[in-house]
């Protein structure tokens, strides 16, 4: 079965959880992953239909819109359901697990 992925790539953890937020609000996607590229620039990607995928995205650029801290976005359309590699920089999508990485920052500073 062939996905949609919809990656949004901004500045901060803050921008980057709204950014999560509005995009799994907008539509019937899910949030598969959630990482840290560097220089505080953070990944958020979700996958689903094409229309899902491609509402969630507009509705993730208006609210980084808002804060100005847009870097990057990308729809693919027509990916296989394994295409993301998982990397040690991927970041837990629930912050308070008794296990983060050892080199994990302690904050993040918008």
């Amino acid at each position: 079965m062939l996905i949609t992925l919809g990656m949004i790539e901004v500045f901060g953890l803050s921008t980057a959880i709204k950014v999560a937020d509005s995009m799994c609000k907008s539509g019937q996607v899910q949030l598969v992953q959630f990482a840290n590229a560097e220089a505080g620039l953070i990944s958020v990607v979700v996958q689903g239909r094409i229309a899902d995928v491609q509402a969630a995205v507009a509705a993730g650029l208006a609210t980084a819109q808002q804060a100005n801290a847009i870097a990057s976005h990308r729809v693919i359309t027509s990916t296989q359901p394994n295409h993301l590699p998982r990397s040690p920089e991927t970041m837990p999508l629930y912050p308070n697990s008794p296990n983060p990485p050892a080199d994990a920052p302690e904050t993040y500073l918008d």
